[in-house]
């Protein structure tokens, strides 16, 4: 059964938010604005590929389709022509990414340097910002691959 971004947003997995895993003096700034900063399209566009379980460009529907792609269903991304330098850091527990998803993602890019798992078990996708222990857990990573670019 297909599911339409409404319905999805519902059934948010709060239990997946480790409370303890995040500064709790920043709760109010981080639900006050949630989801501010998202466009409708932007929503759209991800239960699409949740859906079609596939990384294409937004579905218009087929007679608007053919007009701006030319064809009836909209295009995959061509993710071998990412060229620059990728450091990918994912973690076990990210329902907007998981483990399957990541993975086949970074098998289609040429150029990943590096490709890491956060080494905490209940890491998901708001504590990249979020976190208490993102300097330990994403940060180190980053400045790391940084410090070595020529």
């Amino acid at each position: 059964m297909r599911l339409n971004w409404i319905q999805s947003l519902s059934s948010f997995p709060f239990d997946c938010l480790l409370l303890e895993s995040i500064f709790q003096s920043i709760l109010p700034l981080m639900l006050g604005g949630t989801p501010g900063s998202l466009a409708i399209k932007m929503l759209s566009q991800w239960y699409q590929w949740i859906n079609c379980g596939k990384f294409s460009y937004y579905d218009y529907g087929r007679a608007r389709n053919l007009r701006v792609y030319r064809q009836e269903v909209p295009p995959t991304y061509d993710l071998s022509k990412v060229y620059a330098r990728v450091v990918n850091i994912w973690g076990e527990n990210d329902w907007l990414s998981p483990p399957e998803d990541v993975q086949r993602t970074v098998s289609e890019m040429p150029n990943v340097v590096r490709n890491i798992r956060v080494d905490h078990p209940a890491f998901n996708h708001l504590d990249f910002i979020y976190g208490k222990d993102s300097d330990k857990y994403v940060y180190t990573h980053i400045l790391s691959a940084l410090q070595q670019l020529p």
